[in-house]
This record gives C-alpha cells, sequence and structure tokens, in this order.
C-alpha cells in the first residue's frame, strides 16, 4: 500500500493561501458538496476541481505536482483524479514521466472506493492514462486496467448499463446516474468503453512552459476556455497546470491558480489544478454549482475580543472551538433571522447560526457548545446582543441563559458571565465578502494597524494563512430594517440547502446595516 497516499511531508515552500497550497493538510473539507446538486443535472454542467497529476508525490521541484494526500483531496472537495500508469510486468505502477510515485494503480482505487462507501452522494472522475514506456508484459494495457477494475465493478460507472432517462449521452451522464461511482475518463484505446471517452472532450493543456515569460499566455488560455461553454457539448476540461524547463509546476501553479481565482467569473466542467489552496476549492465546487445562493444570509465570522480566535465548526465530532487564523469554510457562520428579541430592543434580536458545513450552533443546560444537525430548534436559536458602538456583539443561549464564550482555557463553553469572565463573551461579527475582503462591524481600523500588517505581510514572504489576511473595509452608520418574524419565515417558503423554508434575509430595526440580504434564489 501506498502510505504517501494518506500521509505527507512539506514541500514547495509549506505556503497556505488562498488560491495555493504546499503543505500536506488544508483547512477545509466539503466532503459530500454533490448532494445539493440535483440528481437531473449533466456532468457538462457541474463545476469540478481536480487535481493534475494527483498522486505524483516524488522526483523534487519538477515532479511533484501535488502536497495533499489522496484521501485529504478527497474529503476537501476534489472530485477529478489524473492517474499516470506505467505499464510494466503486467502491472499498473503510478509514474509521472520517468519518476516512480511509490503506488499502484489499485492503491488509488481502494481510496477512492472507500471514500464512496462513506460519501454515497458523491463521484469521483479518475483520467486513466498510459505513462513512460511499457516493458515485460503478455497484454495490452486496456486489459490490464480491466484486470485492476474488476474487483471494484459494482463502483464503475459503465455506459452501457447505467445510463437512465436522465441522460442519453454517454460522455454527457447526469449525476444521478453516476452518484457512488467512478467514472473513468478513458485517455488509452480499447475495444469498448471503460467510462467517457477522455479524447472527444473539448480541453484546454498547454502545459509546455518552457520559462516562467510564457505564463502570460497560458493564463489568458485559461481564462478563455473557462468563459466558453454550451449546453450541447460534453464535459469540459481546463488544466491550470504546466511546466518546463524554467518552469517548476508550483511556480507556474502560484501564477496560474491565482489568476484563475481572481478573473474566472464562470466555469462548467473540470478544472485541473497543481497545490490547490482552500478558496479556489470554495469557488470552484460551491459558487460556480451556485451552492452558496441557496443558503440565506452573507457569511460572518466571530472573532474572541480576549484572545482574537475565532469561533470555528471545524471538528468532525460536532465540537466548536476556537481557531487562530480563519480559515475557509470551518469559521464561517450565516445568519438567519428567527424573530426580534422582547420589545424590540435595538440591537438585540434572536437567530439561528448556520455552519458552512449546515450545522448549527447549540449550547446545552451543561453548557457544551456543539455545531450539530440535528438539534432541537429551541437549544439551535440565540439572543445576539449587539453594541454597534463597541463594535462586539455577545450570543446568549436563551433556554439555559448561558453566553457563547472562550474561558480561561481558552475552550468555547457556555457560561454565566461574572465580571471577571465578560470580556470572554465579546464576539467581534466580521462579514465575509464575496470580493475576498472583510468588514469588522462598527470599528474604525486605524491606517497605522493596515500599514504594519502589510509590512508583516510582505516579511512573511507574502505567505497567507487562509484567504483572510487581507485589506479590510469598514462598515460606517448603521440602518434599520424591518423586522422578519418566525411567521414570515414560514410563510416566504423559500427553500434552503438545510432543509425547511427560509425568509427573505432581512433584520429587526437597529441592527447594522447589511447583515441580512435579499430573497434567496429559486
Amino acid at each position: 500500500t501506498c502510505s504517501r497516499l494518506f500521509t505527507m511531508g512539506n514541500y514547495m515552500g509549506n505556503i497556505q493561501r488562498a488560491d495555493y497550497n504546499s503543505k500536506a493538510y488544508i483547512p477545509v473539507q466539503f466532503p459530500s458538496w454533490m448532494k445539493f446538486l440535483p440528481d437531473h443535472m449533466k456532468v457538462s454542467e457541474m463545476s469540478i476541481l481536480g487535481t493534475h497529476d494527483s498522486v505524483a508525490f516524488h522526483g523534487g521541484d519538477l515532479a511533484q505536482c501535488q502536497s495533499l494526500p489522496l484521501d485529504v483531496q478527497l474529503n476537501c472537495g476534489i472530485r477529478a483524479l489524473d492517474i499516470r500508469c506505467r505499464h510494466f510486468n503486467d502491472g499498473l505502477p503510478i509514474h509521472h514521466g520517468l519518476v516512480y510515485q511509490h503506488c499502484n494503480f489499485d492503491d488509488v482505487l481502494k481510496v477512492v472506493a472507500r471514500f464512496l462507501k462513506r460519501n454515497p452522494s458523491e463521484c469521483v472522475f479518475v483520467r486513466v492514462k498510459e505513462e513512460y514506456k511499457a516493458e515485460g508484459n503478455t497484454r495490452r494495457f486496456c486489459q490490464t486496467v480491466e484486470a485492476f477494475t474488476k474487483k471494484y465493478a459494482n463502483r464503475l460507472y459503465k455506459p452501457a448499463k447505467d445510463l437512465s432517462s436522465l441522460s442519453s449521452d454517454p460522455n454527457n451522464p447526469a449525476l444521478g446516474d453516476i452518484r457512488g461511482k467512478i467514472v473513468l475518463l478513458q485517455d488509452f484505446n480499447a475495444d469498448y468503453p471503460f467510462g467517457i471517452d477522455y479524447h472527444v472532450l473539448p480541453k484546454q493543456d498547454e502545459w509546455e512552459i518552457n520559462t516562467m515569460f510564457a505564463l502570460s499566455h497560458k493564463c489568458l488560455a485559461i481564462l478563455a476556455h473557462a468563459k466558453e461553454r454550451s449546453q450541447q457539448e460534453p464535459l469540459r476540461i481546463n488544466y491550470l497546470s504546466g511546466s518546463g524547463p524554467g518552469a517548476y509546476p508550483y511556480t507556474v501553479a502560484r501564477c496560474t491558480n491565482s489568476a484563475f481565482l481572481k478573473d474566472a467569473q464562470q466555469s462548467t466542467g473540470i478544472v485541473y489544478s497543481d497545490f490547490p489552496g482552500a478558496e479556489l476549492l470554495h469557488r470552484v465546487c460551491r459558487e460556480f454549482n451556485q451552492l452558496d445562493t441557496l443558503v440565506p444570509g452573507k457569511r460572518f465570522l466571530f472573532r474572541n475580543l480576549r484572545s482574537g480566535k475565532y469561533l470555528s465548526a471545524a471538528l468532525d465530532d460536532g465540537r466548536v472551538i476556537a481557531e487562530d487564523s480563519a480559515v475557509a469554510g470551518h469559521d464561517w457562520w450565516v445568519v438567519i433571522p428567527v424573530e426580534a428579541a422582547s420589545g424590540d430592543t435595538a440591537g438585540v434580536w434572536k437567530a439561528r447560526l448556520v455552519s458552512f458545513h449546515g450545522k448549527f450552533l447549540s449550547v446545552n443546560a451543561g453548557g457544551k457548545v456543539t455545531a450539530k444537525r440535528n438539534h432541537p430548534k429551541e437549544k439551535e436559536t440565540v439572543t445576539i446582543e449587539a453594541v454597534p458602538d463597541a463594535g462586539y456583539v455577545r450570543l446568549l443561549a436563551g433556554h439555559c441563559g448561558k453566553y457563547v464564550c472562550q474561558d480561561k482555557r481558552k475552550k468555547v463553553r457556555g457560561l454565566e458571565l461574572e465580571d471577571d469572565e465578560v470580556d470572554s463573551a465579546k464576539w467581534k461579527m466580521v462579514e465575509v465578502q464575496k470580493d475576498e475582503e472583510y468588514t469588522e462591524l462598527g470599528v474604525a481600523v486605524d491606517p497605522k494597524e493596515e500599514e504594519e500588517e502589510e509590512e508583516q505581510a510582505e516579511g512573511d514572504g507574502g505567505e497567507e494563512l487562509g484567504l483572510f489576511g487581507l485589506p479590510r473595509a469598514v462598515l460606517d452608520g448603521t440602518k434599520d430594517l424591518q423586522k422578519c418574524t418566525e411567521a414570515e419565515v414560514q410563510e416566504e417558503g423559500t427553500t434552503s440547502v438545510f432543509g425547511g423554508p427560509v425568509a427573505a434575509a432581512t433584520a429587526p430595526a437597529g441592527v447594522p446595516g447589511g447583515l441580512f440580504g435579499g430573497l434567496v434564489p429559486q
């Protein structure tokens, strides 16, 4: 078994940015994002992020293309792999050029099959290509591929068997026909189809970049291909990757990933990337598939004033913790207004806080703070006490009378406040903007502080932790907005991805302007 499919070291600068990640972990998990897409959606209509040379971990600067282990890639949202197999002694060792990657095709299939068993709403596209020179074989490459895939027959997409009334094109199946399946992108010759015919797919793969001066042409080709789209075409493929004698894969990725993240306004099909970052994953998998527009309200961070840490739903076991830096996905919360608090007190309203994974914040009678999907509704409702002039809010769980705090041991707990714990209950609401800027509500930013932050970022070599090390705008003043009651929520009848109706996202009087948007798109 290839252990590097699961654990890896640090390479390529050990950098973690919004667009580029060369660490062995990534602070985001989208293990089942496809479950929010409809069954009738064709693969040509989907937006999918893949990894180019998905297990190219060895061979130094010129050969390494990825840092994330394969299981981590899948859990963070990658749904397309690029696997290059050498045909050697009737086996399929994985290569990048002449460099053996210390794993075999069967190792990859095991990891993918295990992931799909845990996440049956998903599918994984796997490009299979013959690499390097064949040697010592008694059969054709396609026969060896068939031998290796035979024991995963129930997991493989078979065009002749799996197509339903949802689609009639074997190269453009509907998602409902391939959920839980490994979909081979067949980049080799055979007497019958193994999956989708890779050769007929429209693609951009200008990978030869002899010097860094050629990168501008590559970026233009990427963006031009992303703009082209046709409902009649099969799955489109766009490679952000490239290399050459004077341009290593990681240097190309730092440029092309950034250009795509900054300038691409749409994309359908598969985008293959080297060293993808967290926000690139979010943009391709969630934003381009319009998953974000189904969630009411806007995205916020809650930063503790005393410790500077962020309220986070990062852990799989449902515990809410405080993290040092804001990272894509884990620390975002959508605020859904329920009703104004008693007396319509200005700056005080009741709401439900939903994590980006669809989990609701809750505090139990013992003070345990969790984020799960199945809390009783009364335990999911918190009273947000906003103090705009002071620039912070407090989160009160009314059913138990406890405030969400970061206690002296720096754990998130529900506490009944005493004098020495008041500061631990103060959270600054930070709005996450789609243009990657964010606003700290009610607090003016000292220009000197901004200059110091910029100088510090330059001193760190431009290394960004997540996507929030960016200039901040300031929201000045407040604005009275319409009050939104639970009855209005039911009356509106719009459905969110988390189930149940949601209302036009308006807020009670006294709430800082801009916290809630308009109707959720259908």
